[in-house]
């Protein structure tokens, strides 16, 4: 639809940064330890969080629904901006959206990416607006009737595999136990344990991602500093997109009349 001239390093590296530490910290898991989520977070008094927060998630939904308008809106930006500033903005956005955020809720710690998400997506729509809108209005649909519902039978297909197999490693301990073959025995219940600290870590990472609240302002931030960037920095390419969004404006007008003249 768009024809890359190049392949879309921002969209590639920005989706694998949000992905492959995840699942490193998480063990494999569909959730992170409440420590690593910490230990990763950014405030006032954390200051070490403010890049890694960008990166970090409180739970599965958490990240799905940043990775999926992470992914479709940076190839649609892709196709105007270069790989070099979409990167940017993503950084600098998220950046400038957590310390104006930290400095007006100074008690408050900072997770996961969706104020440069926010960023990138209001960005597409200041320069692409006729693809833009359309992505918007598809992708909370997207999200809601397909990648949710999958994100929860995965979560709830991971919690039983793991039950299972703690179950069978009780078994299979306690059997090798009445045979007297201890270490064997003791080996079992380690991985039984092993089990059980994954049944528990989900069920955590559940609880956690269930209480923990989004604000509406950093979001804000987000897409405001993206305008900024543009007209600062991409300022042809924001005239190019206020010219198509006109465009689109008196044709929504036009056809607004014409339908309000036929009832």
């Amino acid at each position: 639809m768009f024809g890359y001239p190049r392949f879309p390093y921002a969209t590639a590296i920005l989706a694998l940064a949000m992905l492959v530490p995840y699942f490193m910290a998480s063990q494999g898991t569909l959730y992170l330890s409440d420590e690593e989520v910490f230990l990763s977070s950014f405030s006032l008094s954390q200051v070490a969080g403010l890049v890694t927060h960008l990166f970090t998630h409180v739970g599965a939904f958490h990240l799905a629904g940043n990775l999926v308008p992470l992914i479709l809106f940076t190839l649609l930006l892709e196709t105007m901006l270069s790989s070099l500033s979409v990167f940017a903005l993503f950084l600098t956005a998220g950046i400038f959206s957590s310390i104006v955020f930290s400095l007006l809720n100074p008690g408050a710690y900072l997770v996961g990416s969706s104020a440069a998400v926010s960023s990138l997506m209001a960005a597409a729509t200041a320069l692409k607006p006729k693809y833009a809108v359309f992505m918007l209005i598809a992708t909370p649909l997207l999200i809601s009737f397909f990648v949710f519902p999958a994100v929860s039978a995965l979560i709830t297909s991971e919690q039983e595999d793991y039950a299972t197999q703690q179950a069978l490693l009780q078994i299979r301990a306690q059997s090798l136990a009445e045979e007297n073959k201890t270490i064997e025995a003791a080996a079992a219940n380690a991985s039984a344990n092993a089990y059980a600290q994954k049944v528990e870590l989900v069920e955590k990472g559940r609880e956690r991602e269930s209480q923990t609240q989004t604000d509406f302002f950093v979001h804000f931030y987000g897409a405001l500093y993206a305008v900024l960037f543009l007209a600062a920095f991409k300022r042809p390419e924001l005239d190019k997109g206020a010219l198509e969004f006109s465009k689109l404006h008196a044709a929504a007008r036009g056809a607004w009349a014409k339908f309000r003249g036929r009832a």
